[in-house]
């Protein structure tokens, strides 16, 4: 192994890292990007420079990644048990949260916001209204789920649950969260403002699914808000259809005719 004195201190612990980052695998990569989204940009910052609106709002002193070397030193295992336990500088722990893998994939996401070359950078959307949103909250609280199987059968292959935060009809900003195992899913830091709505929906059986709509005026910031989203098993057997609530309306519109109107739910 030949020396590289020619090489800046900067640049070598940017290869330090990308080294580091290869242990993770691009699907870690693109599996952390939505939960880093939702639980630690709002204090990381998007390119994990430690600009973000949470951190600030505290006055929360964060590293910045890209320009500071000490994040090279640490292992891959060193930021797993960090983000698993927390630490003493307020970062929460998110082993009640997040899965196993989506520790290891947030550790990999994390590895690479650290490296400052082009070829680890990763983009995060950053659009107007998700801008416009998080300028006009008047705090955060966190939304707790769970999808349910109305049908009785199993639930497999859910992946994510998209929120839609809204006003006047118009979609504010939307925020994207992975089902664990158990079919939980969590909205951690979401933007609270009393005149908003929430709405969450999940693909099931290409069927889109909704839960009810929160209200603003409804919630507390900082509250944990429970929600539900039932979905239901599609198919084409007629014989499980049934009918109910049979309704019938008798209409003496002329001395001689009676209208009849038979009305009944087939479910």
């Amino acid at each position: 192994m030949p020396a590289f004195d020619s090489l800046s201190v900067s640049d070598r612990w940017d290869l330090v890292a990308y080294l580091l980052s290869l242990v993770s695998s691009q699907n870690d990569q693109a599996g952390g990007r939505l939960i880093y989204q939702n639980m630690c940009q709002s204090c990381h910052g998007g390119d994990g420079s430690g600009s973000g609106v949470q951190s600030a709002a505290q006055g929360l002193a964060t590293v910045d990644w890209q320009n500071d070397p000490l994040f090279a030193e640490y292992s891959n295992q060193d930021l797993y048990d960090i983000i698993h336990s927390g630490n003493e500088h307020g970062m929460d722990q998110f082993a009640v949260m997040l899965s196993d893998r989506q520790l290891w994939s947030m550790v990999a996401i994390s590895r690479a916001l650290s490296i400052s070359a082009p070829i680890a950078s990763v983009s995060l959307p950053q659009t107007t209204s998700g801008q416009l949103a998080t300028s006009q909250n008047q705090g955060f609280f966190t939304i707790k789920g769970k999808v349910t199987n109305g049908s009785g059968g199993d639930l497999h292959d859910l992946n994510t649950v998209n929120l839609d935060i809204s006003a006047d009809g118009q979609t504010l900003y939307q925020m994207v969260s992975t089902v664990l195992a158990d079919n939980t899913f969590q909205f951690v830091l979401v933007p609270y403002n009393p005149d908003w709505s929430y709405t969450a929906e999940i693909d099931h059986q290409d069927i889109v699914y909704r839960s009810p709509r929160i209200s603003g005026q409804s919630v507390l910031a900082s509250e944990i808000v429970p929600l539900m989203i039932r979905v239901y098993d599609s198919t084409s057997d007629t014989t499980s259809l049934r009918g109910e609530r049979l309704h019938v309306l008798l209409n003496f519109q002329k001395n001689d005719m009676i209208h009849v109107t038979e009305s009944f739910l087939v479910q």
